[in-house]
């Protein structure tokens, strides 16, 4: 196998497209997500200030077909460190990009070889990669998915402390006289500004929650709006999906996603507390996979977190790890 070293994203983007298209790649490993990787890789200010910016793609090529593509990142700390590219955004998963495993463990042994000395910080691996059996794990992270084809089944298969949870919830609607609606945008035309505004302001005040850190706000939120990779990637990508659940004309919750094929992957998903007597969170997905309801195998992927309600719901746990 011969190897060619890149410095930027667009040198390997024939490469990168040759290996993924129409191929059952997340949509975490396609070539316009990793732009984005790419893009606010090398524009943060705080990467800027700290020297870290340096990117490398490392193709493997045999008989002048491209086999692999290891994207990644140089960070300049104690000892310098490589990372997969999308590291420190919303991904759900990264890996090197590759049709056969078998080329993996050739391509890593040339990456060690070349950058001897390097220290190696490779998160959010999913167990099926070859990186899982050829690197050390030092910490892992719960991912949970909905893999349905029948609604109706699927309903019938929840356990029935959840269907009855879910009936007190569709109840509690009805008694309180709260009128409810799914909308689902996917175009440009679509999704509008404002509505990412809306959802960005939703999604700090449930963020303060999670972490206890202050919420941002003013400034501070609006260019977390401006450069955020999953807003950015919601504008900008043709296979974007928002979900709103509005309660009596209010976002209750929401959940921004990217289609590909019959899968839908979802990085980001927040509810209002306001709204919590009502599980917004629980209705927003049950509404949607009813939408859904195509007798196809639908997968909805809640990526990474171990929220109680993705279990409730039936998610079905896969790993990925953090490698050395």
């Amino acid at each position: 196998m011969q190897f060619k070293i890149y410095n930027n994203i667009w040198s390997v983007k024939a490469y990168w497209l040759q290996l993924t298209l129409d191929k059952d790649n997340s949509i975490f490993q396609q070539y316009d997500f990793n732009k984005l990787f790419f893009i606010y890789r090398i524009t943060s200010l705080s990467n800027i200030k700290k020297r870290n910016i340096s990117c490398r793609f490392i193709v493997g090529i045999v008989k002048e077909e491209v086999k692999c593509i290891a994207p990644l990142v140089i960070d300049n700390e104690n000892r310098k460190t490589l990372r997969l590219l999308g590291h420190g955004t919303n991904a759900g998963y990264l890996d090197y990009i590759y049709n056969d495993p078998s080329y993996v463990q050739p391509l890593h042994d040339f990456i060690k070889f070349k950058y001897q000395g390097f220290e190696f910080d490779y998160i959010f691996v999913p167990v099926t990669s070859p990186l899982a059996n050829i690197m050390q794990s030092v910490d892992e992270y719960k991912n949970y998915a909905i893999t349905y084809q029948s609604y109706v089944d699927y309903y019938a298969g929840l356990s029935k402390n959840t269907r009855q949870n879910i009936r007190t919830a569709y109840n509690r609607l009805t008694t309180d006289n709260k009128k409810f609606e799914l909308k689902v945008l996917q175009t440009r035309e679509e999704i509008k500004e404002e509505t990412l505004k809306a959802l960005n302001d939703l999604y700090q005040k449930r963020k303060q929650t999670w972490t206890g850190e202050v919420a941002l706000v003013g400034v501070a939120k609006d260019i977390f709006l401006k450069r955020d990779v999953v807003y950015k990637a919601v504008k900008s990508l043709q296979n974007s999906i928002i979900g709103i659940l509005y309660i009596d004309g209010y976002i209750a919750s929401f959940f921004i996603g990217f289609t590909k094929g019959k899968n839908v992957c979802i990085p980001r998903l927040a509810i209002d507390s306001d709204f919590g007597r009502y599980s917004p969170g629980v209705v927003l997905i049950l509404e949607y996979l009813k939408i859904k309801e195509d007798n196809n195998a639908l997968m909805f992927d809640l990526c990474r977190g171990d929220e109680k309600y993705k279990t409730t719901l039936g998610g079905v746990c896969t790993m990925t790890y953090r490698l050395r």
